[in-house]
């Protein structure tokens, strides 16, 4: 097409070198760069042609024009972005100089970027007068009107995407001769690799989904058999208490009875449940068999051992004398009687329900006063001993009411199913779960002292089935209460030993 178009064929290093001015066209310039590196590119592929750019290809290089013309030697063609601040860039002239002194016009495409070009058909030569966006050192460089892309309606700041068509047609105008290919073929390849690729990704992505949900089930499998061997494990333990807590009974009934109890509290297994029933019932310190109308839900000793309040699933509660003879008082709320507690001198009984409901029942009185209700079932209730009330509902919100009359504190603590209970000469409140969870914070403020998902606190502090005394134990058994007096040291002949004469351990209330 011009001078220069007899030179040898050869394999040169870049597909092609762009030349264009910094401060117009580097937003395009990279972006042109990355449609030609990524048109018609096979999935294997790193890049479908080689493009140099200098900012995007070159290292620190203290002698910058050498290595220009060692690029421009290793291209095999040359793309030039045309605009008027390339036409007056001293840069831009001596690569176009270069270029035509070596190969001529042989593989020089034009890209209009900015400006206008205009061709003389009769001078056979760039329009001058109206092409503004060519170097004049470009004057009779071509016989024939060149071919060139138009860019001119992309803009500088945001080029867009690499998939949009009009910069798709463009790309595939110059990647048609880089390739030696016909356009349409070149187009119709970049399609189809596209397709592929989007296949290939949706396959991986849909392989990694598999991969993903398969570990999560493997995750969920794990925890369900860890829990299930945790489950295993403490009913093979209460098992074993029961049986133990069985063979003693002759011998020593008040370790038989707190072994049965421990095997109770460890998991309310069918062994450990025929166990205490077997224990009360063989036993010569059987005080009492109750029968309540309804199923007993909820049940608690007073301080001295004196009484001993149950709540049922109709809300009702009976205050009965531990020896279960007399009737002391009887109230109700709506729901089911889900947490009862004595106060310190056993004259005040706090009961809560499913429903929220909690009121304070004055024995001497006969009177039940209610209180601001709690936002969930309450879970459990406790009197410090200057009169002031703690609950905790099963969301694990516990909440202060002062002197058991007026709430002036309250805050979630995360541990659901909790029991709570002053400690430290009312300076603290600890809640603690079913699961060995719990936390201490600070009174009347309920700062957080302590917050631990694996909690060791003293004996006694979980919600009582034997009374403070050691003396008495109850437990539910279809809907009724039994209370059995444990024999205390003073009856045990002989001295107790230091293991019998242990503090009793707590057992969880159903």
């Amino acid at each position: 097409m011009g001078e220069g178009n007899a030179a040898p064929q050869r394999v040169y290093r870049n597909d092609a070198f762009i030349s264009y001015h910094h401060a117009s066209d580097s937003a395009k310039a990279a972006h042109l760069r990355r449609g030609l590196q990524n048109f018609a590119r096979s999935w294997r592929q790193l890049r479908a042609l080689r493009v140099f750019l200098d900012n995007a290809s070159l290292s620190a290089n203290p002698g910058l024009w050498p290595e220009i013309e060692r690029q421009l030697a290793e291209s095999g063609a040359f793309i030039l972005l045309a605009c008027p601040g390339s036409a007056a860039s001293q840069w831009v002239r001596k690569e176009i100089d270069w270029w035509r002194a070596g190969r001529g016009t042989r593989q020089v495409l034009i890209v209009v970027t900015g400006g206008e070009l205009g061709w003389d058909q009769e001078r056979g030569d760039f329009d001058w007068e109206r092409t503004t966006c060519l170097p004049r050192t470009m004057a009779g460089m071509f016989t024939d009107e060149p071919r060139w892309v138009d860019l001119r309606w992309m803009p500088e700041d945001n080029p867009g995407s690499l998939r949009d068509p009009r910069f798709q047609s463009c790309v595939a105008d110059l990647a048609a001769p880089l390739h030696g290919r016909p356009k349409e073929d070149l187009i119709g390849a970049d399609v189809a690799q596209h397709r592929k690729t989007r296949r290939l990704v949706r396959g991986a992505l849909a392989v990694i989904t598999v991969l993903a949900v398969l570990a999560g089930v493997a995750s969920v499998v794990a925890v369900l058999q860890r829990n299930e061997a945790r489950s295993q494990a403490r009913l093979a333990t209460s098992r074993q208490l029961a049986a133990t807590a069985l063979n003693l009974k002759d011998g020593n009934l008040r370790l038989a009875s707190l072994l049965g109890i421990e095997a109770y509290r460890m998991q309310q297994s069918p062994e450990a449940i025929a166990a205490l029933n077997q224990l009360a019932i063989d036993s010569p310190y059987l005080v009492a068999m109750v029968s309540s109308p309804k199923d007993i839900s909820a049940f608690a000793f007073s301080g001295d051992d004196a009484a001993v309040a149950v709540g049922d699933e109709g809300g009702a509660v009976t205050v009965w004398r531990s020896d279960g003879g007399t009737v002391r008082a009887r109230t109700a709320l709506p729901g089911r009687i889900t947490a009862v507690g004595f106060s310190e001198d056993g004259k005040r009984l706090a009961i809560g329900d499913e429903k929220g409901n909690l009121g304070v029942y004055d024995l001497a009185a006969r009177k039940l006063r209610r209180l601001a209700p709690m936002p969930g079932a309450v879970g459990s209730v406790t009197f410090g001993m200057a009169g002031d009330l703690a609950a905790v509902d099963e969301d694990g919100t516990v909440t202060l009411y002062e002197q058991a009359r007026t709430r002036f504190r309250s805050r979630s603590t995360g541990h659901h199913d909790s029991r709570v209970v002053f400690q430290n000469q009312e300076s603290y409140l600890l809640v603690r779960d079913l699961v060995g969870g719990g936390a201490l914070y600070t009174v009347p403020d309920l700062r957080t002292i302590m917050d631990s998902k694996e909690m060791m606190v003293p004996a006694g502090q979980h919600a009582p089935a034997v009374s403070l005394g050691g003396h008495c134990f109850g437990y539910l058994k279809f809907g009724r209460f039994i209370s059995t007096g444990l024999p205390g040291p003073r009856a045990m002949k002989p001295s107790p030993t230091p293991a019998e004469a242990s503090p009793s351990s707590p057992m969880r209330r159903r």
